[in-house]
C-alpha cells in the first residue's frame, strides 16, 4: 500500500459521510416519495462526490457517479417515478461508489460486473421512462411545427408600424408571457441598425403577443435629431426559450438597455432550480440568480451600478426594476441564508484523525499519573502555597481529562442509522413488513466502544428480524399489526450507556429453551435456573432454536461471540422475553475504556484497582460473618448467599498467616461486593484505600494469557497496580457454582439442624 496524500484522505472521509447521507435519505425517500428535499439531498451528495473526485482525476468514480447523478436528475424532474425497485438499484449504486472509494488506498480492483449491471439498470429506468416522454414530445413538436408554419410568414413580415399600431397597452400584457422592456441606444440608427430585425429574430423563437411603442424619451420637434434613436418597446413574447437565449438577440445592439421578466409560469421553475443549488458554499444573491438563469450578467451589472449610486439592496432593485419577480428573490434569499448557516457550521468543526485523539488521551493519562505523583510529594511538605497550587493543578488535570475524553465521544445515532438499510433489505428478503424505530440517537459513547459494538448489534438485529418478528399473516391472526417493530434505544445510566434492542415479535418460550438446552447437554435435567438465566442460554456456543438454517441466522454461531465481545468491553448483556409479546436485549457498557474511575485496594501489600462502576458496596464483616466465611466460601448477606473470592489465594500471593488464625480472620474483615450481570460476588481484600483515577494500560505479550486482570495502571507512588477483571472472576464463580451448589445447600441444612438441636 502506497502512502496516500492527505487531501485524498480527506476526500475519502468526506465521501464516506456523503454516502451515509445518501443511504439514509434514500431510505426515507422510499416512504416519502413526494419529499423533494430528500431527493435534493441525495442529488447534492452524489454531485459533491463527483465534483470532488474530479479534483483528483478519479475517472472511474466520476464516470459511474455521473450515471447515478443523471438518474437522480430525471427523478427530480419527474421523468422517472420513484419506486421501491429504483430505490434498491440506487442503494446498490451507493454501495458500488463506496467500493470504488474504499479501493483507492489499496488500489484494489473492484467488481466490474456489478458496475456494468448497475449502469444497465439505471439506463433502463431512464430510457424506459423517457421513451414515452420522447414520443409525446415528438407529437408536440410536430404540432408546434405545423402551427409555426402557418404563423411564421406573418411574424417574419411584421412591419414595425403594424406591430405598434395593433399593439395593446403595456398594462394589458399577460403575465404568462415573457415581458421584455427594450430601450434602444441613441446611436442605433447611425450604426445602420434596423429595429425590425429584432422582431424578426424574436419571431423565430416564439410568438410576439404584443409590442407597445414607448416614446417617453422623444424630444420636442425643435430639438429632435433625425439621425438619433429615441425608441423603446414593451414586448409580450410567448416562448419556451430560456432567458439567456432571448437576451442573446439584443446583445449586439450597441447602447441598448434590455430587461427580461420571465412569465409567472417560470416562477416555480426558478424556485425549483434555486432549491437544488448546493448549500455547502456561500453565494451572493446575484450569483444564485445567475446560476439558475433567472438573471443575465448584463442585468446584474446594471443593478450593481445602480446600487453604487443608491445604496439600495440588490434584491430590492431587481424587484423595483421588474427584472426578477419578488417570489424568486425571496427564494434566493432563503437559500443564501441556509448557505450562510451551513458555512458557519462547517467553520465550527475541524476534522481530526482519530489516531491523534488516541495519542492525546494517552498523554493526558500520563499527566494524570504524574499529577498523582506530585500530589503525594506535596503531602510530605507543610507548605500552604504548594498545597494550594497542587489542588489547582489537579483540578485542571481532571478538567483536561474530561475534555480529552469528550473529544472521542460521538453520538451512537450514526451506528443506529445503518440498521435502516439492514431492516429494509432483510425484511424484503423474508417477505416481512418491519419498521425500525430509533430512540436516544444523541447519546454519546467513546468511538473505540462504538467501533467494537457494531458487529454485536448487527447479530442481534438480524436475529430479531429472522426469529423475532412473525410473518404478516401470522401477526394478523394473532391480533397484531401486520407491520412488526424493532426498536433501538440508547440512554445513559449511572456512568454507563444502556443499549436496548426490542421487538414486538413472538418472544421466547422458556420451557422449550430448557428442553433444548438439556437435549444439547448445555445444562443437566435436574438443574434449576432463574428466568433470566434461561433466556441467556442462547448465548451458549452452538445453541440455536432455529428450525432451519438460513443465510441470515440459525447456525448457532454468532450469539456466543456477541457475549464475548460485549464482556471484552467490560459490559453485560441480558435478555427478557414474554411469549407472544416480544423480546428485549439489554446491553450495558462503560462510556470509555481508556481512563476509568477505580477503587484502590491492597492485598498482602500488593496494589489492585477495581472498576468503580462494578462495585455495589463495601462491607466490614461482623464476627458471625467472619466465622462463617472461614468455614465456607460464602456468607449470608441480607438473606442471600454471597459467594466469596479470596484474592490472596486466587492470585497465589505470598502472604502466609501460618497458625496465626487471628491475623487470618482479620484479613477477611473487608469485603468488596461486585456485580456483573445478575451475579454478585464478594471479593475478600485487605486495605480499602479509596477512589482513584486509573489510566488503563494493556498487559504486555508475556502476560497476554494471564487470567484475572484487565490491564494495569501506574499509581502516584510510581508502583504498578493491576486492574482486576471482574467479569472473569464472576464467570469463574458461575462455573464453579454448579459443583459447589449442592455442597452449599447441604452445609446450610446441617447448620439449621445444629441450631434446632
Amino acid at each position: 500500500m502506497q502512502e496516500i496524500d492527505e487531501n485524498v484522505q480527506i476526500f475519502i472521509s468526506e465521501a464516506v459521510e456523503l454516502l451515509e447521507e445518501i443511504e439514509n435519505s434514500l431510505l426515507e425517500l422510499e416512504n416519502a416519495s413526494d419529499d423533494d428535499e430528500l431527493l435534493n439531498l441525495v442529488f447534492r451528495a452524489a454531485h459533491t462526490i463527483k465534483g470532488s473526485a474530479g479534483l483528483f482525476g478519479f475517472e472511474h468514480i466520476i464516470e459511474f457517479t455521473h450515471v447515478v447523478e443523471n438518474t437522480l436528475d430525471d427523478m427530480r424532474n419527474c421523468i422517472i417515478p420513484i419506486s421501491s425497485e429504483l430505490i434498491t438499484v440506487l442503494m446498490r449504486s451507493k454501495d458500488q461508489i463506496a467500493a470504488l472509494v474504499e479501493a483507492l488506498p489499496e488500489e484494489e480492483s473492484i467488481n466490474t460486473e456489478e458496475e456494468k449491471e448497475l449502469v444497465d439498470l439505471l439506463n433502463a429506468f431512464r430510457s424506459g421512462k423517457s421513451a414515452a416522454c420522447a414520443a409525446e414530445s415528438n407529437n408536440d413538436e410536430t404540432e408546434a411545427e405545423a402551427e409555426a408554419t402557418e404563423t411564421s410568414g406573418e411574424n417574419a413580415s411584421l412591419q414595425l408600424e403594424e406591430v405598434t399600431t395593433e399593439a395593446e397597452s403595456s398594462d394589458s400584457i399577460q403575465s404568462e408571457h415573457y415581458h421584455i422592456s427594450l430601450r434602444l441606444g441613441v446611436d442605433t440608427f447611425r450604426e445602420g441598425f434596423i429595429p425590425n430585425a429584432l422582431f424578426k429574430q424574436l419571431a423565430t423563437i416564439g410568438e410576439i403577443k404584443s409590442a407597445v411603442l414607448v416614446d417617453e424619451n422623444m424630444p420636442v420637434l425643435s430639438e429632435l435629431d433625425p439621425e438619433s434613436c429615441y425608441l423603446g418597446w414593451e414586448i409580450a413574447l410567448d416562448s419556451q426559450a430560456s432567458k439567456d437565449e432571448i437576451h442573446a438577440i439584443f446583445e449586439f445592439v450597441e447602447g441598448a438597455q434590455c430587461t427580461i421578466l420571465p412569465p409567472s409560469s417560470k416562477i416555480s421553475e426558478y424556485r425549483h432550480l434555486i432549491q437544488h443549488i448546493p448549500e455547502d458554499e456561500y453565494l451572493a444573491l446575484g450569483q444564485i440568480l445567475l446560476q439558475t438563469g433567472t438573471l443575465t450578467e448584463e442585468e446584474l451589472q446594471l443593478v450593481l451600478n445602480k446600487q453604487q449610486q443608491t445604496q439600495e439592496k440588490v434584491g430590492d432593485l431587481l424587484v423595483e426594476n421588474k427584472i426578477v419577480q419578488s417570489e424568486v428573490v425571496e427564494q434566493a434569499l432563503e437559500k443564501q441564508q441556509k448557505q450562510k448557516v451551513n458555512q458557519q457550521k462547517a467553520l465550527s468543526f475541524v476534522k481530526v484523525d482519530s489516531a491523534k485523539l488516541d495519542k492525546l488521551v494517552n498523554l493526558v493519562g500520563e499527566l494524570v499519573i504524574n499529577g498523582a505523583k506530585m500530589e503525594q510529594l506535596s503531602d510530605r511538605y507543610s507548605d500552604d502555597v504548594l498545597h494550594e497550587t497542587m489542588e489547582s493543578t489537579i483540578s485542571t488535570l481532571e478538567e483536561l481529562r474530561e475534555t480529552a475524553l469528550a473529544l472521542r465521544m460521538i453520538p451512537i445515532g450514526a451506528t443506529f442509522n445503518r440498521f435502516h438499510r439492514v431492516v429494509r433489505d432483510i425484511s424484503q428478503e423474508l417477505e416481512k413488513d418491519i419498521r425500525l424505530e430509533i430512540y436516544g440517537a444523541d447519546s454519546e459513547l467513546d468511538k473505540t466502544v462504538i467501533d467494537k459494538i457494531s458487529d454485536p448489534l448487527m447479530h442481534l438485529v438480524r436475529n430479531s428480524l429472522d426469529h423475532g418478528i412473525e410473518m404478516p399473516d401470522e401477526r394478523e391472526q394473532l391480533g397484531k399489526s401486520r407491520q412488526g417493530v424493532i426498536k433501538l434505544d440508547a440512554h445513559h445510566e449511572a456512568g454507563m450507556i444502556v443499549i436496548q434492542i426490542t421487538d414486538d415479535g413472538a418472544g421466547m418460550d422458556a420451557d422449550k429453551l430448557v428442553e433444548k438446552a438439556i437435549e444439547k447437554g448445555v445444562i443437566s435435567s435436574g438443574q434449576k435456573l432463574k428466568r433470566g438465566e434461561i433466556f441467556n442460554l442462547i448465548f451458549e456456543p452452538g445453541f440455536s432454536m432455529a428450525k432451519q438454517i438460513s443465510n441470515i441466522s440459525g447456525r448457532g454461531v454468532g450469539m456466543d461471540v456477541v457475549r464475548r465481545n460485549i464482556e471484552a468491553l467490560r459490559g453485560t448483556i441480558l435478555i427478557t422475553s414474554e411469549l407472544g409479546k416480544g423480546t428485549t436485549i439489554t446491553i450495558q457498557l462503560p462510556l470509555t475504556l481508556s481512563i476509568i474511575d477505580g477503587f484502590h485496594i491492597k492485598v498482602d501489600q500488593e496494589d489492585f484497582i477495581i472498576p468503580l462502576d462494578m462495585i455495589k458496596e463495601c462491607i466490614t464483616l461482623n464476627e458471625t460473618q467472619i466465622q462463617e466465611s472461614s468455614m465456607h466460601d460464602y456468607i449470608t448477606l441480607r438473606g442471600e448467599v454471597l459467594p466469596l473470592i479470596e484474592l490472596r489465594s486466587y492470585y497465589s500471593l505470598s502472604g502466609d498467616y501460618g497458625d496465626d488464625s487471628e491475623n487470618h480472620l482479620k484479613h477477611r474483615e473487608n469485603i468488596v461486593v461486585v456485580q456483573f450481570g445478575q451475579q454478585k460476588v464478594g471479593l475478600v481484600v485487605g486495605d480499602l484505600l479509596g477512589e482513584i483515577q486509573a489510566v488503563i494500560k494493556p498487559l504486555g505479550r508475556v502476560f497476554k494469557g494471564l487470567n484475572g486482570f484487565a490491564g494495569f495502571t501506574i499509581l502516584g507512588s510510581g508502583h504498578i497496580a493491576l486492574v482486576i477483571d471482574v467479569p472473569g472472576l464472576v464467570k469463574d464463580v458461575v462455573t464453579n457454582e454448579k459443583t459447589q451448589f449442592d455442597k452449599i445447600k447441604k452445609d446450610q441444612i446441617d447448620t439449621s439442624r445444629r441450631l434446632l438441636h
